[in-house]
């Protein structure tokens, strides 16, 4: 074996051990339910809590929605995908433009079942749509779709955005400093995250569902969510990245503001850094894929986020104001100042040593996240709203203990060169 394939070969198993671990954390969780393992919380099976129940509630609307709506639905799938075979036939499957007519086909399908469907209590709806994929057969085997069915589909697909995200954090510090050991350790940051909590915050951490969302046995959206940001991230921080890749990310970008509104934010952020660093013609191919998705958050406004909060969030009710700031971090249940003075300063030596592209790729999701919801009255007891662009800030942290570690070597070899130095003179001298 060549040493080019053996590095490569490490590197794939190392990730693959990472997924390994990453998911077997929660599952170890589950299986001592009603006990807690060392270093981890005590989970008490439900199945559902918090806004599980609304996400569930709306992923079984959506297989209600497409028995009603069934006739206009295979329309436009049938339509949809003999476009696509027809395009891929002429242009080759890898194209950029037969996945992002791909993604229009999804897109339409799902605006479909948005018009058949009815409110059901969720603002967004990304993270019910996936879950409704396995939710449809299982249904029509079990008309009656026992909770714990539903439950062991929704875990499957969190643990395997979980095992996404772990891939993605890993390719996005290989790539953003085209250092594989960077990327090793950026990737066991984040598959090691789910005991930092215990260790650094104590049980304090784990309040408010804090950690079972993270580990994504509460069911909610933030492991997709977080899988399509940092995936499209990595993929833009890949170097000479293709057509084909700015169209994935788009497309991924796209849907991750049908999971989470504010991901929107990101996007935009993403664009304007991709038109400054790529040039106007790969922004223009991002920017085109990303709004593949616009008009399902178009269609299901009204039955989303209108309908769950009734104008609860309004400018007028204060839940948006800088005066939020310091009870954000100051009270905050996960990160408070120890856990920030881990993260943080490693985080800031990573920036200054990354390339200006990737140093940019990277801060602006997290700038833009920690600005939006330092401002939200609910970020105290719900620190899960930075989930998203954590991975970024271990990749950070990454590059800056990479460089530390570095700095540290060289000074070592430097002190031992001056010793050897200074030994060989006085020998000289006797």
């Amino acid at each position: 074996m060549a040493v080019g394939e053996r590095s490569r070969a490490w590197w794939w198993w190392f990730l693959a051990a990472c997924v390994a671990v990453r998911t077997a954390i929660p599952l170890a969780a589950l299986a001592a339910e009603g006990s807690a393992l060392p270093g981890l919380p005590e989970y008490d099976y439900g199945p559902f809590y918090g806004d599980a129940n609304g996400y569930y509630a709306t992923a079984r609307e959506l297989v209600s929605a497409a028995g009603r709506g069934a006739v206009p639905l295979a329309i436009v799938l049938l339509l949809g995908v003999t476009g696509v075979i027809l395009l891929a036939r002429r242009l080759g499957a890898r194209s950029w433009a037969v996945v992002v007519l791909a993604g229009c086909v999804v897109s339409a399908a799902t605006v479909v079942l948005v018009l058949k469907m009815y409110p059901a209590g969720t603002p967004a709806i990304g993270w019910s749509l996936v879950w409704a994929i396995p939710l449809a057969p299982l249904r029509v085997l079990k008309p009656g779709l026992d909770p714990g069915i539903a439950f062991g589909a929704g875990l499957g697909l969190s643990l395997l955005a979980i095992g996404i995200t772990v891939v993605a954090t890993g390719f996005a510090g290989f790539w953003a400093s085209g250092r594989r050991t960077i990327g090793a350790l950026a990737a066991a940051a984040f598959t090691l995250w789910p005991f930092v909590p215990g260790l650094v915050v104590g049980p304090r951490g784990w309040e408010n569902g804090t950690w079972y969302v993270d580990a994504g046995i509460h069911l909610y959206s933030e492991p997709l969510s977080t899988a399509l940001v940092v995936g499209a991230v990595a993929l833009l921080l890949k170097p000479h990245t293709s057509d084909l890749a700015l169209a994935v990310a788009g497309l991924s970008l796209g849907f991750a503001t049908v999971t989470k509104l504010t991901n929107g934010l990101i996007v935009l952020g993403l664009l304007v850094v991709v038109a400054w660093s790529k040039g106007l013609r790969p922004a223009a191919l991002l920017t085109g894929a990303s709004l593949v998705f616009a008009p399902v958050v178009v269609a299901f406004w009204a039955k989303g986020y209108a309908s769950t909060y009734d104008g609860a969030l309004s400018a007028s009710n204060n839940v948006w104001s800088l005066g939020h700031v310091r009870r954000s971090w100051g009270d905050s249940l996960l990160f408070t100042p120890a856990l920030l003075l881990l993260v943080v300063p490693l985080a800031a030596v990573g920036a200054v040593v990354l390339p200006g592209r990737a140093r940019a790729l990277l801060l602006v999701p997290i700038g833009l996240t920690v600005v939006t919801y330092s401002c939200y009255q609910w970020t105290p007891i719900h620190p899960r709203f930075f989930y998203v662009v954590l991975p970024l800030v271990l990749v950070l942290d990454a590059a800056g203990i990479h460089a530390l570690g570095s700095w540290l070597g060289r000074t070592v070899d430097a002190m031992r060169s001056r010793s050897v130095s200074k030994q060989g003179h006085r020998e000289t001298t006797r």
